[in-house]
Order: structure tokens, then sequence, then C-alpha cells
């Protein structure tokens, strides 16, 4: 969740472009950085998730890298606030603009702001239930495109335990892939949120499923029926989508094949 400036390790532009801050050759305007490009992604993203949103929100970041992800499973807050002006509108690509795969245990950004098309490659750490995958807070905008491949970790978790956005206001188009390589089921409860593969609740806007691979899942479970809240809204569960919002909407728009699930919502 978003917190007031104060609260953040790196609360000034001096302190997070300083001797204990990013490590990459960062360019910034008066009061934020405006692109950084960096050898050391791991530091740097970790550093920025414990930066007020303020102060990178629309950062275009240029990674680059060796191995097969960079490793963000440890000391990261995620990027971006929870709220539409917080949230990262930046990009985050290696050289050349092609995708990197990020590997965590929690949602990747607190909030997430897409505009145009975006690619995300994601490795899914997390053995036990979380908010989301890619976005806690995704804000949507007309032609916004979230293509995301969520891959699992040998010997730690092959399984989705969260869905890819907690929670979407404005229109987005998501096409969502499980790696049939690494990822055998999907299995996401939650006691305190709707939850569904691709989104829990659209609370705004319209959702467009524009794409749903999932060919090497054998075995789907989506439970929201822990939920005591009285406000059942957050109670519900679905294979795609958890609840949509009045006045919201859901679109469908690519053939979609899946096992068949076992979907509990409050009774």
């Amino acid at each position: 969740e978003a917190q007031i400036q104060g609260e953040y390790d790196y609360n000034t532009l001096d302190k997070l472009t300083g001797e204990d801050g990013l490590k990459g050759t960062v360019e910034k305007n008066d009061t934020e950085i405006t692109a950084l490009s960096t050898s050391d992604p791991a530091w740097d993203l970790k550093v920025l998730s414990k930066a007020a949103p303020v102060l990178y929100r629309n950062a275009n970041i240029v990674a680059s890298y060796t191995g097969t992800a960079i490793d963000l499973s440890a000391g990261f807050n995620g990027l971006g606030g929870s709220n539409e002006n917080d949230a990262f509108a930046g990009t985050i690509t290696a050289s050349g603009g092609t995708a990197v795969r990020i590997k965590v245990k929690r949602p990747l950004f607190n909030g997430l702001k897409v505009k145009g098309e975006r690619k995300y490659l994601i490795e899914w750490a997390a053995e036990g239930s979380q908010d989301a995958v890619l976005a806690n807070h995704a804000y949507g905008s007309e032609g916004a495109i979230a293509d995301v491949t969520v891959y699992g970790v040998s010997g730690s978790t092959e399984k989705l335990t969260a869905p890819i956005i907690a929670t979407l206001q404005g229109n987005l188009t998501a096409k969502v892939a499980l790696d049939k390589g690494t990822i055998t089921s999907a299995s996401i409860a939650s006691s305190a949120n709707s939850i569904g593969i691709v989104a829990g609740t659209v609370e705004s806007g319209t959702l467009t499923i524009g794409g749903l691979d999932v060919l090497g899942v054998k075995t789907v479970t989506v439970d929201a029926s822990g939920n005591t809240d009285p406000d059942q809204k957050n109670g519900n569960a679905g294979m795609l989508v958890g609840r949509v919002a009045d006045g919201a909407g859901l679109t469908i728009d690519a053939a979609i094949t899946a096992p068949s699930g076992n979907i509990k919502s409050v009774t």
C-alpha cells in the first residue's frame, strides 16, 4: 500500500541517487528520475522499491543482467504506490526494448499504470497465497495491453498461487500465459479478497481477456469461501475473474481452453 513519503528509506532525489542509493546511470529532472541504465538491476530495483514512488514513477529502466532472471525474491517491497497518481507508469526492459524476466515472491508492482502494450515475464517463487503476481492495483487506459507470462520455479513452487492482477481500474486487455514447462497447477485462495486467475476484481472500466494459455495446468482451485467479511463482494471466486463491480465490464476476446476447476465462493 502507498505510504507517506517520509516513511520510505529513500525519500529525496539526492538520497536515492547518492552513495548508498542507485548504482546505475541515472537521468533526472528537478523532481524525479526519468531514466535508469543498470548492470545491477536486482540492487537497483530493490532500492527503488524502498523509495517514494513520486521519485521514479515515470522512469524508463534498462537492465543488463546474466542468468535466467533478475532475482527480487528477497528484500523487495514492490514498485510504485497503490493509488493511481503514484503507480509505476514507466518501463523495465533489456537493451533493445525486449522484456526482462524477474523472479518475485510478492506482487511485482504495488501499483501499475499500463500505457500501450507492455510485456512482463515473471518467475513466481511464492509457495503460499499472495494478493497478486503482477500488480496489486492496476490502472488501464485506452489501448493498454498487459502481456504476462508466468514461470514456476523448479524445486520450489510450480503453481500459480495468486491472481495476475488483484484489482483493476480502467480499460485493459490482458494476455496471460502460464508456462507449460514449469507451471502444473493453479491453487489460489483468499480469505480477504475476490479472486480469479486473471484478476480478483474489476472495479471500473473493462477488462478484455485477449488470451489465456494454461496448456500445462492439470488442476485449478480458486477458493474464497473462507472470507468472513460481512461485505461479501470480497468473497467471490471465478476461473478467470472473481468479481466485476457494477458499471464495470468483462469481455472475452479469445478462445480459452482450461481444465475444469474447483471454484468456491462465500455462500
